[in-house]
């Protein structure tokens, strides 16, 4: 393996430590430092994989199936409808087109 050049390190130690900054009444007593440097780890994003579904999931679920029956139902219909509506327009069937 190469080794690291210094920005390289850099970078890594900006990714490690996170530099917050005290306001500056504290550190003109000179009590404290002016830096504190603190490790800042990630933590890992924990998916739950044994999830155990309860009552209230499944008739959640089973209303959300129906309103979206119910509004591809109502969707498909106006669709059909203004397609009908569309040709009988054209066809003057509906209105007489001068």
């Amino acid at each position: 393996m190469p080794r690291k050049t210094k920005k390289q390190k850099k970078l890594a130690d900006l990714h490690r430590v996170q530099i917050s900054y005290i306001p500056p009444s504290a550190i003109d007593s000179g009590t404290i430092n002016p830096v504190i440097v603190a490790s800042a780890k990630k933590q890992k994003t924990r998916y739950v994989t044994n999830y155990e579904e309860s009552n209230y999931d499944k008739v959640l679920r089973q209303h959300v199936k129906t309103d979206m029956k119910k509004t591809i139902l109502i969707i498909v219909t106006l669709f059909i409808l203004q397609l009908v509506v569309f040709y009988l327009y054209n066809s003057g069937r509906l209105f007489s087109i001068s």
